[in-house]
C-alpha cells in the first residue's frame, strides 16, 4: 500500500480526488477494496464448510450412538 505524500500540493490532492471519483464512477475497485472482497468471501466459504462439517459430525455421533444402543438391546 501507498504511504500518505505529507508534502502534496493542492494540484496532488486534485489529481488524487480526481483519480477516486473516476475509479468510482466506473466501478473499479482498489487494491483495498478486492482485498476485503476476497477476505469477506473466503470467511463465507469457511463458515460454510464448518456447517456442513458440523451436521456430518453430528449425523456420526447419532449413527454411533444407535449401534450401541442396538448392542445393548441385543
Amino acid at each position: 500500500m501507498k504511504t500518505k505524500n505529507l508534502n502534496a500540493t493542492v494540484k496532488d490532492n486534485a489529481k488524487q480526488a480526481a483519480k477516486a471519483a473516476k475509479r468510482k464512477k466506473t466501478g473499479k475497485l482498489s487494491d483495498l477494496q478486492k482485498a476485503a472482497i476476497k477476505a469477506a468471501e473466503l470467511k463465507k466459504k469457511q463458515e460454510k464448510y464448518l456447517v456442513k462439517k458440523a451436521l456430518k459430525d453430528n449425523a456420526k455421533a447419532k449413527k454411533k450412538k444407535e449401534r450401541i444402543a442396538k448392542r445393548k438391546r441385543r
